[in-house]
């Protein structure tokens, strides 16, 4: 009797922590779900992004010496179309000058590929960048760079070539893409936005100041050597 006059006395209490514990239910199920729904989204984004696969194939002459570096774009899973493709060449200066100081210089390549591709393919290994004697043409460049400066009182102390490729997209949601790689080295790495490359492979005033490895003509060579060792061009001597 006494507990039927308790639960009699205290129903509206009842009643009201009931409809609480539904209402925590509810939001509980109701977050799990969105939780779920938002993982399930990333999964299908990652799923139908694109990987890009960059790596360089070398071509050796009789001799075994490097002749010729190409770069295969491979793509694997994902899905991406209107895929094109475009490769800058550049030269890495490293100098010290007739004051003492040390020159950190980048100069635009022409030559050492063709710089724009476009591809039909979206699977697997959708391009071969040709490199034309690119290695070759690269050595004799730094051979003839580097007695060039040095007749001129520059201390060159090294000069490496750098590879940069763009790759633009259409996603599975048809957002327009782009990525960025260093392919210098073996295989492609890909570059962060916030990379000095990325404003190096943009900046159009610095690709109008290039020097072409194919016509190395010795008339030329005075006009190349300024573009090298031109401190005023804030596009060629880049902090980083």
């Amino acid at each position: 009797m006494k507990i039927k006059k308790f639960l009699k006395k205290n129903k509206i209490y009842f009643n009201v922590l009931t409809t609480l514990l539904l209402g925590l239910m509810a939001i509980i199920v109701s977050y799990n779900s969105n939780v779920i729904a938002n993982e399930q989204k990333q999964m299908s984004y990652y799923e139908n992004t694109p990987d890009f696969n960059l790596s360089q194939e070398i071509k050796r002459d009789s001799t075994g010496y490097i002749r010729e570096i190409a770069v295969k774009v491979s793509k694997f899973g994902g899905k991406a179309k209107n895929i094109s493709i475009r490769i800058k060449s550049y030269a890495h200066f490293e100098i010290i000058d007739q004051q003492n100081n040390k020159l950190n210089k980048y100069i635009h390549l022409t030559g050492c590929f063709n710089e724009s591709y476009r591809t039909g393919e979206n699977k697997g290994d959708i391009r071969l960048l040709k490199g034309f004697d690119n290695n070759i043409k690269f050595d004799e460049f730094t051979r003839v760079m580097s007695t060039e400066l040095i007749k001129n009182g520059y201390t060159p102390l090294l000069i490496n070539p750098l590879f940069i490729i763009r790759i633009n997209y259409t996603d599975f949601l048809n957002n327009k893409k782009e990525e960025y790689y260093d392919v210098s080295f073996v295989d492609g790495v890909l570059i962060e936005k916030s990379d000095f490359k990325v404003e190096l492979f943009e900046n159009k005033k610095l690709s109008s100041q290039s020097i072409p490895i194919t016509n190395l003509d010795a008339f030329k060579l005075e006009s190349y050597l300024k573009i090298i060792v031109n401190k005023n061009n804030d596009a060629n001597n880049l902090d980083i």
